[in-house]
């Protein structure tokens, strides 16, 4: 993401040559797309209504990443002396691109902190701690202008490594890597199953930029790589982002699969004996038979006339409701009282039955259900829904054998 792919340099022996013309015509015309776009997305970002305390860092790594591909380009237009530029001149621009995109990279971190673990406190010192990295990389890129230890610049801009190059990637990109393997694990612990496409969402920003190293390091230098890959990374990041926030099953206006998990991962955390939580899953029966006679409209009208069903009832009870996946629903209910969720399934029956009766569709719903209630040993999502689960199976299992089937 940092220096090398700023220059439209091929390699030739030992050192470097500028392209022709239309090789940096297309360099140029590249770095303008990638800015352009990024702008529109951080003119987007400032009028989400999303005010969640980390979506200003965000905002933060997109800016930071349209001023590391303007610096680029800049430091483009000079070293192939499009514009007037001092190697002294080039260096500067260089090293600040260097340290700019060391703070796009500081932020996605932040960012990255604050999204999977809400309750972090930067404090003084651990902020003193995160910034050490960026700290010793201006520390760096100084002493190099006298030294030429990360890169120097001849009188014709043509540029060298020095000893401690790499060094000066590795600093910036230890936030990136750090991160990269802390979201990870996360995402691989059973207590983060709720947030795990989450997680591994924003571990997927780091994917281009850590390819976009090892080419531009050990392969090739003569290619836009870093500014490509920060546009695409952001890109993720904000369709990652957008994803969060959608929480209604567009088709039944229910909560969805992912704010159930949610859901479950904060209830699960704060058990209570005074007042049990119990979680139950709906399967309409013969579902699949109504989408082979009558068609896959009919089967999403089915879906619908039973969300309203559990929509009806949901204040009366208020208790969670959701779409699991196909034609299977969720509820968690959480009650002190004695056979609370008897009642929740006969309440559920009977405006069914109201349903049928007033419906003109070819076809009757009914639905089979079982239920289960949260344990402390229960800390796992998918056991506490595959108990319910075995439940609903019994139940159909019972079902069949009275229908001789």
């Amino acid at each position: 993401m940092l220096y090398n792919i700023s220059r439209i340099f091929i390699f030739q022996g030992r050192g470097y040559v500028v392209l022709d013309a239309l090789a940096l015509l297309l360099y140029s015309q590249l770095d303008l797309f990638c800015i352009c776009l990024l702008g529109v997305l951080f003119v987007h970002s400032l009028r989400n209504t999303d005010l969640r305390r980390y979506w200003r860092y965000f905002q933060y790594i997109v800016l930071g990443s349209i001023c590391f591909i303007l610096l680029d380009y800049l430091y483009l237009l000079g070293t192939n002396h499009v514009i007037p530029m001092s190697p002294e001149a080039a260096y500067v621009v260089n090293a600040v691109c260097f340290i700019v995109g060391g703070i796009s990279l500081f932020f996605w971190m932040i960012y990255a902190e604050r999204i999977t673990n809400s309750t972090m406190q930067l404090t003084p010192l651990r902020l003193l701690f995160y910034l050490s990295p960026l700290i010793a990389l201006c520390v760096l890129m100084l002493l190099s202008f006298f030294t030429g230890w990360v890169y120097s610049l001849n009188s014709t801009l043509q540029f060298q490594r020095g000893p401690y190059y790499l060094l000066a990637y590795l600093l910036p990109y230890s936030y990136l890597i750090v991160e990269a393997v802390r979201l990870l694990i996360r995402a691989m612990q059973r207590k983060n199953y709720a947030h795990k496409r989450e997680l591994l969402g924003i571990f997927l920003y780091s994917l281009p930029l850590l390819c976009a190293l090892v080419l531009s390091v050990f392969v090739t230098a003569s290619t836009p790589l870093p500014c490509l890959a920060t546009t695409i990374s952001a890109l993720l990041l904000y369709m990652n982002s957008q994803d969060s926030l959608v929480s209604i099953d567009p088709l039944t206006k229910l909560n969805n699969r992912t704010q159930l998990l949610r859901h479950l991962s904060v209830e699960m955390s704060r058990l209570d004996d005074t007042a049990p939580l119990f979680l139950m899953i709906l399967d309409l029966d013969h579902f699949k038979r109504i989408n082979d006679q009558f068609g896959h409209v009919a089967g999403d009208q089915a879906l619908e006339r039973f969300a309203n069903v559990l929509h009806s009832i949901q204040p009366r009870f208020g208790c969670f409701m959701s779409r699991y996946g196909g034609d299977e629903f969720i509820i968690v209910h959480r009650s002190s009282r004695p056979g609370e969720m008897d009642a929740l399934c006969q309440a559920i029956s009977r405006t069914l039955e109201e349903s049928n009766a007033q419906s003109d569709a070819p076809y009757q719903l009914h639905f089979s259900y079982g239920w289960a209630r949260c344990t402390p040993d229960l800390t796992y999502i998918p056991d506490f829904i595959a108990l319910a689960d075995q439940q609903l199976y019994h139940m159909k299992a019972r079902r069949k054998r009275c229908d001789g089937q």
